[in-house]
């Protein structure tokens, strides 16, 4: 039982640590690429509204633009 648990623990943390570096590399390229950065920002605006807003699932879903800059970040990394 605890080699079991060690190697769940493991393999979480990995996804996690996969999950962080994705979003960092994500990050990354859009504070190099200034127009792609604008462009997904003003999409958020016009989804969500006020910067106040929390962001909905369904919300989140119709940005897909996002999609679009989660997929190259991945492809890059």
């Amino acid at each position: 039982p605890k080699e079991k648990l060690t190697m769940l623990t493991g393999t979480l943390m990995a996804g996690i640590d996969t999950t962080r570096t994705s979003l960092i590399w994500i990050l990354y390229l859009l504070s190099t690429h200034s127009e792609q950065q604008e462009k997904l920002y003003q999409e958020i605006i016009k989804v969500v509204g006020d910067k106040e807003s929390r962001i909905t699932t369904s919300q989140l879903k119709s940005i897909s633009y996002l999609k679009y800059v989660v997929n190259e970040g991945m492809r890059l990394r």
